[in-house]
């Protein structure tokens, strides 16, 4: 989510602290970007005593994740945004929610600390001796922030198309089945994942460049902006080609299984259509009834020697068939 706040007059111009470690602001001048790093009552209600957020808002912030979607306040706009992450040591993608609040000086950013991508340019614009990223108004500060959101996305989405081109490979050599499957899946279930999570980012960009043009006349905003929204479009056009891709990697393996499971049994079932010949012959000679022929010492070569034709009469028959 995205805040745009007004600060408070007493607070213009030094540096905001807090009690909460998961709170932490920058000051440069007379803006500041106050960055919570987790979604607690605790937070919130530090952000109540110090902004005076709509409490539907606030609940909005805290867990379970909420819907995309931009709130417009007295006094500031409320950003609900979702940012896919990716975990490492699973290989699983999932959603997050990030939150934003702007206002006349200042920005509010709420997020549960997962995004590698505003963590690392929180620490850039803090180990700044004049941070550049808190300079001029809300609207640019949003960009930039927003600007290194969406290029984090850039970096997942090529790790995307390495595991697709990997799943490729994977179904052409023909590895095991169960491994295949199982990583076709879970490439899918990100695709998916990342496509929610990333859906609404063209609307929402073009709903904050109306806002911050047509009633904050933050200038150059809207050319800012723009470059963002091509950015959502981009991201979401590709995802869009990953879906399609992995899903015709997953019908192609799905296909592959199908036809050797068939060429398995049609060979077991021509096997059991061959051996019904045989079975009925040892069945037969196997009666002990009065006038069963082949009785003499060699019965046996006999009977073993129609087993043996009816077995080559057979194959011949599935041959001429082309059945094999």
């Amino acid at each position: 989510m995205l805040y745009l706040l007004s600060m408070p007059k007493k607070g213009r111009g030094k540096k905001q602290t807090s009690k909460l470690k998961t709170i932490e602001s920058l000051t440069n001048g007379d803006f500041t970007w106050v960055n919570v790093k987790a979604t607690t009552p605790k937070e919130m209600l530090e952000l109540k005593k110090r902004f005076g957020f709509h409490d539907d808002d606030l609940a909005s912030a805290l867990p379970p994740t909420k819907r995309p979607q931009i709130v417009e306040r007295d006094d500031y706009l409320f950003v609900i945004m979702m940012f896919p992450t990716y975990n490492r040591t699973t290989g699983v993608m999932h959603r997050t929610e990030v939150d934003f609040f702007l206002g006349h000086n200042y920005v509010v950013t709420v997020h549960q600390n997962k995004l590698e991508s505003i963590r690392q340019y929180y620490g850039q614009c803090a180990d700044a001796k004049s941070p550049e990223c808190v300079t001029g108004e809300a609207g640019q500060v949003m960009y930039r922030i927003l600007y290194r959101l969406l290029f984090g996305i850039h970096e997942m989405l090529v790790h995307m198309g390495n595991d697709i081109d990997k799943m490729h490979d994977l179904v052409i050599s023909d590895g095991k089945r169960a491994q295949t499957i199982a990583e076709i899946l879970r490439v899918k279930m990100n695709v998916s994942t990342f496509r929610s999570a990333v859906q609404s980012h063209k609307r929402l960009v073009s709903k904050l460049t109306a806002y911050g043009t047509q009633k904050m006349d933050w200038d150059g905003f809207d050319r800012s902006m723009l470059e963002l929204k091509e950015d959502a479009k981009e991201n979401w056009d590709l995802t869009q080609n990953y879906r399609d891709t992995i899903n015709a990697i997953h019908d192609a393996f799905t296909s592959s299984v199908n036809v050797k499971t068939g060429e398995i049994m049609k060979i077991l079932t021509l096997l059991t259509a061959m051996m019904l010949p045989l079975s009925l012959v040892t069945t037969t000679f196997a009666m002990d009834l009065d006038g069963m022929p082949f009785r003499g010492p060699g019965g046996f070569s006999i009977v073993f020697g129609l087993m043996i034709i009816m077995g080559v009469l057979t194959y011949w028959f599935y041959i001429k068939k082309r059945w094999i």
